[in-house]
């Protein structure tokens, strides 16, 4: 009995005890339980902060939007995607924004904005009184891949005030992209890295036609060769150009490999800036929107490119070369993305080269600056239609008035608009038809007509005509039984000059050798043409002919006179000329021509010299 007294006293001692020291665990946190509620205070710093963390992340998205600045910039800016994109290097000059001051400026603002609709939803969830001073951003540190800011904005519960500075942050990469878009600015300004990109390029674009889209070079390699190049051909070549260039530029590590078989434009690799090559963004370069080269903006020497052989008189038909120049002046838009937020960082840098190498800033263009302020000030209302011999329109063709770009024709071969006012050439190019160039004035393009004639392929059938010297009789004769195909007889090249009568077209020459038949491209109407006929490069006859010709025209035979000996060559040019109309004479005496539009039956003649 006693026993068992003893062992309940000792349990009871023992639950004593454990209830002592479990109190005590529970007073001292030794055991957890289940959170206690926070304050009214606590619960309202927790609002302010997610308040102005939602503030900062707003701020930083304007940030990248606008460029580094707080707020859309209207003052040197372009459009692209629908947003205006500041200058940070313009004619030369860099600036940029400071970010730091920018994050400032634009949370300090968007706090004052809000502060007032949060103050109330505040005394409204809590039912306190709740108020917000003046905020103040007192603090920002920038990081590669976060920006944490301190911010003072007085806050009272109840008349007790919540300590001071409240401290955000969002993770972000706008500090590294910051950092690397200034180191990037700079060294543009001072390497001109696009435009030798841009101008790399040119020099490598495809080969169109036997020529690169984008020439430095045209040149007519073989005698009949006549290129054109106007404006409006070479435009869409240079925006091709400049669209693969930007989007051939990578960063370091980044290249594509094997990329010969999808472009013929080189890639390009930006440098690492101090050491670091930045190979975690993501950088692109853009066009702004709706691109467009303008007459203004894209320039080039000679305008309109138009390249032809030359004739020789003692000589193989010389080719003829033009060495072509370029202005192209455009803006590049830089877009930087953000990966932790995905936002776009965006920024505009001025890309011009003159004279194929990057530009002096403030370097005039080919024209006058006298000259595009009276292109631009056209006013004079106009509308020429353009057709061709048969009375169908030709779109495309390429107008100037006073030497001012007018534009092209549409699809029913009218332009309209505004030309300068005065009186001027004006001028029509369209590839395949002939040239046009005549004078007016403005009033006489209010409803203008032009007539644009086709080039047509003529099949030239080449011949050689023996002329004989009959010394003792003082003669010259002509025989049916020495004539012959070109390549058949003594001459191994004849070179045929043409040019349309009383035009301003450029005269069209053609280096013909073995093989009678050769396609001409002609117009019709009425052309001078001239032959000359060679044996190892020696001149041995020539002659000049007019021939109208007409649109049904599809031969033409030509009978190129030829020597074996001239009695004089002491001075060439001299001498020269005196054949050429001593020949030319004698096939009028015998009733040849020249060149015919039919094949021509030659029958003896024998003119005296001196009726020649």
């Amino acid at each position: 009995m006693v026993r068992g007294q003893v062992e309940m006293i000792f349990i009871l001692v023992l639950i004593i005890i454990g209830i002592v020291t479990i109190f005590y665990a529970f007073q001292s946190g030794l055991i957890g339980g289940p959170p206690a509620p926070p304050t009214e205070a606590e619960s309202v710093k927790l609002s302010v902060e997610a308040f102005i963390q939602e503030g900062l992340q707003q701020v930083l998205d304007n940030v990248s939007r606008y460029g580094g600045y707080p707020e859309r910039q209207y003052g040197g800016s372009v459009l692209f995607l629908d947003d205006l994109v500041p200058y940070w290097l313009a004619s030369g000059q860099v600036t940029y924004p400071d970010l730091e001051a920018s994050i400032i400026q634009g949370l300090s603002n968007w706090l004052t904005t809000y502060k007032a609709s949060f103050e109330e939803s505040l005394r409204n969830e809590t039912r306190k009184n709740v108020t917000l001073g003046v905020p103040l951003v007192s603090g920002v540190s920038i990081k590669p891949n976060r920006i944490d800011v301190q911010v003072n904005l007085p806050t009272r519960v109840d008349g007790k005030e919540i300590p001071q500075p409240y401290e955000v942050g969002v993770d972000t990469k706008l500090g590294e992209i910051y950092e690397f878009a200034k180191k990037f600015v700079d060294w543009e300004k001072d390497e001109r890295f696009l435009e030798y990109a841009l101008l790399s390029s040119m020099a490598l674009s495809p080969y169109e036609d036997g020529m690169r889209k984008v020439p430095f070079i045209v040149m007519a390699s073989d005698c009949g060769d006549f290129i054109f190049k106007s404006w409006y051909d070479l435009k869409p070549a240079v925006e091709e150009v400049i669209r693969a260039t930007l989007a051939g530029i990578y960063m370091p590590g980044k290249a594509p490999e094997n990329v010969a078989g999808s472009t013929s434009y080189p890639k390009y690799t930006l440098p690492e800036f101090d050491g670091k090559d930045y190979s975690d963004l993501r950088v692109s370069f853009h066009l702004p929107d709706a691109f467009s080269l303008t007459y203004w903006s894209f320039q080039f020497k000679p305008n309109p490119i138009l390249v032809f052989a030359r004739p020789t008189p003692f000589g193989l038909c010389m080719p003829d070369a033009a060495n072509v120049s370029y202005l192209v002046e455009f803006p590049a838009v830089v877009d930087i993305k953000d990966e932790l937020t995905g936002n776009h960082f965006r920024f505009a840098v001025h890309v011009y080269i003159k004279d194929n190498k990057p530009a002096e800033w403030g370097a005039e263009g080919y024209v006058a600056e006298e000259q595009q302020a009276f292109c631009e000030s056209a006013s004079c209302l106009a509308e020429i239609r353009v057709k061709d011999e048969d009375g169908n329109p030709v779109p495309y063709t390429y107008l100037t008035f006073m030497s001012c770009p007018l534009g092209q024709t549409d699809e029913s071969g009218t332009w309209s608009g505004v030309a300068p006012c005065g009186s001027g050439w004006i001028e029509a190019y369209r590839q395949g038809f002939d040239s046009y160039s005549e004078p007016a004035v403005s009033s006489e393009l209010v409803s203008k007509e032009i007539t644009l004639k086709k080039k047509r392929t003529v099949n030239l059938h080449v011949y050689e005509v023996v002329v004989q010297n009959l010394s003792q009789s003082r003669k010259y004769a002509i025989y049916p039984t020495s004539i012959f195909r070109l390549g058949e007889g003594h001459t191994d090249q004849v070179i045929l000059a043409l040019q349309p009568v009383n035009r301003t077209t450029m005269l069209q020459t053609f280096y013909l050798i073995e093989g009678h038949t050769i396609p001409v491209t002609l117009t019709a109407g009425p052309w001078t043409f001239w032959a000359y006929s060679l044996e190892n490069g020696w001149l041995k006859g020539g002659a000049g002919w007019d021939l109208n010709i007409t649109a049904g025209v599809t031969d033409l035979w030509l009978y190129a006179p030829y020597m074996y000996s001239w009695p004089s060559f002491q001075n060439q040019t001299e001498e020269s000329l005196d054949m050429i109309l001593t020949f030319t004479r004698l096939y009028e005496k015998c009733g040849l021509p020249l060149v015919s539009t039919q094949p021509v039956q030659v029958q003896p003649c024998e003119v005296g010299w001196e009726e020649v």
